[in-house]
């Protein structure tokens, strides 16, 4: 897993990867670069990670070079001095491990329920800015929480009509809340699946899924941006990245 922490906000993103190749965290980091910049539309000026051979390469070096972004690095063994993630590395660990203890979820899941875990770290404020949130700070709106379900609760996933087969059967699944599908109201779900054919399988991972409710609402963003807190006002918002791996 590699965390991509804002400076400014102390949004979150992760992405999770099958080993931390200096290839394989570049192409993280592209897809993040560029989805920010097209979001949020502000350059990327400058990032700070550790000393690690996954940052400090080749690669990451001709990629600065060629987008005109200032790589800082820490100090051998001195990892307070990018203090900001490693606290946040240490947060979604602690998180992940209270979720699956409490859940009897295999190890096996720990990927779904960290990014549910940093998907929620929005949501809370920070000790810095104790009077807002990350989601408020990134977006400039104050987020909709209706969506929010306890995690690893009782979920049913609907199957449609169009696959369900003869008029008696089941028309939903009973599974495990464990988590939100990045930008869209769906959530995931694992559970008694077994007997379900593979084109059930892709039907019902596009269907909505209903958790504890007859229908998940479509989470709306609420209220309008803030004088005070638009991104014009940080300084800057996406001046400084910070970056660590796990």
């Amino acid at each position: 897993m590699i965390q991509m922490v804002d400076g400014a906000s102390a949004h979150t993103n992760a992405f999770f990867l099958a080993d931390k190749r200096s290839e394989m965290t570049l192409v993280a980091f592209k897809e993040y670069h560029a989805m920010v910049e097209h979001q949020m539309e502000k350059k990327l000026c400058c990032i700070r990670t550790n000393d690690g051979s996954e940052f400090c390469n080749t690669l990451w070096a001709a990629y600065f070079a060629e987008h005109g972004i200032i790589h800082e690095t820490t100090a051998a063994y001195s990892s307070e001095s990018n203090g900001v993630i490693e606290c946040s590395n240490q947060t979604v660990i602690e998180r992940t491990q209270v979720l699956l203890n409490d859940s009897s979820l295999p190890q096996s899941m720990w990927c779904e329920v960290a990014a549910t875990v940093v998907y929620l770290k929005d949501f809370i404020s920070t000790t810095c800015r104790s009077d807002t949130t990350p989601y408020e700070d990134w977006r400039g709106l104050r987020p909709d929480v209706s969506h929010l379900r306890p995690f690893s609760c009782t979920a049913y996933m609907k199957i449609p009509v169009e696959i369900g087969g003869e008029k008696l059967d089941v028309r939903s699944v009973k599974c495990v809340f464990i988590g939100y599908l990045a930008g869209t109201p769906t959530v995931s779900s694992i559970g008694l699946l077994g007997g379900l054919t593979a084109p059930m399988m892709s039907s019902l991972r596009k269907a909505w899924i209903t958790a504890l409710y007859h229908q998940l609402p479509v989470p709306r963003m609420r209220g309008r941006m803030s004088q005070t807190r638009s991104f014009s006002n940080c300084s800057p918002t996406m001046c400084l990245l910070m970056l660590d791996s796990l």
